[in-house]
């Protein structure tokens, strides 16, 4: 059985910086999440993809986008 094609996420990155924490809003998806540090919002991302794609389903960093803005 060929693999499937996944259609890639990509999130609008809000740094907080008075608050010193990044949110995270899908624009092709209904995810959000946020994270404390650049490493927190790496690992919500990636629990966030794997919730989205299904428990099991191999996914690359590739296939999650970021546009970083800083307010």
């Amino acid at each position: 059985m060929a693999a499937t094609a996944l259609s890639p996420l990509f999130f609008e990155v809000v740094c907080q910086r008075d608050a010193g924490t990044y949110e995270a809003d899908c624009l092709n998806a209904g995810i959000k999440t946020s994270g404390s540090s650049l490493e927190e919002l790496h690992d919500n991302l990636m629990l966030a993809a794997t919730r989205h794609y299904g428990e099991g389903v191999p996914f690359s960093p590739g296939d999650i986008h970021l546009l970083m803005y800083e307010e």
